[in-house]
């Protein structure tokens, strides 16, 4: 009777919490840091203020255009490297890194367009610009750094 209760109580936990636990591969790394410890974390959610603070200053006309997918992407990259640090295992943690890369990358593109629209002041410009290098920089060497950590224990 009791096996019965904690098999139905392992049941409705995942149920609830909507992933079912993943088995690791062999050698596979499991994720010890937490996400908010992280530098990287929060240089891109200081990147995500400037970007909203920024794109508040934008034309009425943008806001549901080039202002919305800024702030969209600008999110992206923390919740996607906090994500990715939740699924607890390298592979996973890789997959998402990934994406937060790519919405940095979608995001350097759309501060070069408003820069060539006239919506951003030189000095804006070259400060996001900056940000944006540091925090693509930060992204490279905590993916290089998994990657390699992940390939030593799996050899």
């Amino acid at each position: 009777m009791r096996c019965g209760l904690l098999v139905k109580n392992i049941e409705t936990f995942w149920r609830r919490r909507g992933t079912p636990p993943r088995i690791r591969e062999k050698g596979e790394k499991k994720v010890t840091v937490a996400f908010f410890e992280m530098n990287i974390y929060e240089v891109s959610m200081s990147f995500v203020e400037r970007i909203y603070n920024i794109t508040r200053s934008f034309p009425e006309e943008e806001r549901y255009c080039l202002v919305s997918q800024m702030r969209r992407a600008a999110i992206s990259v923390p919740s996607n490297i906090a994500e990715g640090n939740g699924r607890g295992h390298s592979k996973e943690y890789l997959h998402f890194l990934y994406n937060a890369r790519g919405s940095l990358m979608e995001l350097r593109t759309q501060i070069d367009i408003s820069k060539r629209l006239g919506y951003l002041k030189e000095a804006d410009y070259s400060s996001l610009i900056e940000s944006y290098e540091t925090l693509r920089k930060m992204l490279m060497n905590l993916i290089s750094s998994i990657r390699r950590k992940s390939f030593s224990k799996s050899t």
